[in-house]
């Protein structure tokens, strides 16, 4: 597959407290092996065997260490360096040499998949640009979320104000109304962009941290501007390629976990041994 992958794993790991000031987040354990093997694996499974990783230099040495040069896990690996926590569009824009112009599949260091979203990489036309969705409901304030030019649909059931925006319920309790039948959600809708950490219920879909681009991102990263919060969100640069009428997504009904927070790592790790079939076929995780 001429396709060029890229692991994000930079950042300063807030998120997990005080351990991120000496151990880098992606450095952190998911049961038996850290963190940062999985989204390799992800793009090993899905045929991807150059990769560069983005590390932030002070602890490009952790990370190095594990991974090598990535003969080890049957990659091969190259280092870009973010020098300041600047964002995940900035640290996607440390790699534009190493890309050579190809197509690129990024994924986020913390990003936990299973199954390994193979199918929806692969559908990929590999021209334009694909970003991999999922029900989240963690709607406001937390992550990505994407809208569409479907209604957003609200009903009351049990008591309870629900909220649909094609495809899974979350409760609204702002809201009163009658009950409205709910639609089948396809991918035929249109999507209309995407909020980073919305303020607002908007929807109930978020943007995982997949990303697929054609070289068309480099002059939009150049494009975007810092957000309010000082950093160049990958969500600006979604939202330009949506602006343009060339992006494509896809659902994803597996599981998946953002382990940046100490919740969210003790999840994946439980789920992690208690599913360790999951990593069957990857030579190293028995090890």
């Amino acid at each position: 597959m001429d396709i060029k992958g890229i692991v994000l794993a930079g950042g300063t790991g807030t998120r997990m407290g005080t351990i991120s000031r000496v151990i880098n987040k992606h450095c952190n354990l998911i049961y038996r092996h850290p963190m940062i093997l999985y989204p390799i694996s992800v793009l090993k499974k899905c045929g991807i065997e150059n990769i560069m990783v983005v590390v932030s230099e002070y602890s490009a040495g952790q990370i190095i260490n594990i991974l090598g040069d990535g003969s080890d896990y049957g990659v091969n690996i190259s280092y870009g360096f973010q020098k300041e926590p600047l964002g995940i569009a900035d640290a996607l824009g440390t790699t534009r040499k190493y890309t050579d112009n190809k197509p690129i599949v990024v994924i986020l260091g913390d990003n936990f998949f299973d199954p390994v979203p193979s199918d929806l990489i692969g559908s990929w036309s590999q021209t334009n640009a694909k970003i991999v969705l999922t029900r989240t409901i963690y709607t406001v304030g937390v992550f990505g979320i994407a809208t569409f030019d479907c209604p957003m649909y609200r009903y009351e059931e049990d008591g309870l104000v629900k909220v649909c925006n094609g495809i899974a319920d979350i409760y609204d309790t702002n809201y009163s109304g009658p009950r409205i039948p709910l639609p089948q959600f396809t991918n035929t809708y249109t999507i209309t962009g995407v909020v980073e950490k919305p303020v607002d219920f908007i929807g109930n879909l978020m943007q995982t941290g997949i990303y697929m681009y054609d070289n068309t991102v480099w002059d939009i990263i150049d494009s975007i501007e810092p957000s309010a919060r000082g950093e160049y969100e990958i969500s600006d640069v979604n939202t330009e390629y949506i602006k343009r009428g060339i992006m494509e997504y896809d659902i994803y009904h597996g599981y998946w976990v953002d382990c940046g927070t100490p919740d969210a790592l003790l999840e994946a790790a439980n789920y992690a041994k208690e599913h360790m079939e999951i990593m069957s076929d990857v030579p190293w995780y028995r090890k």
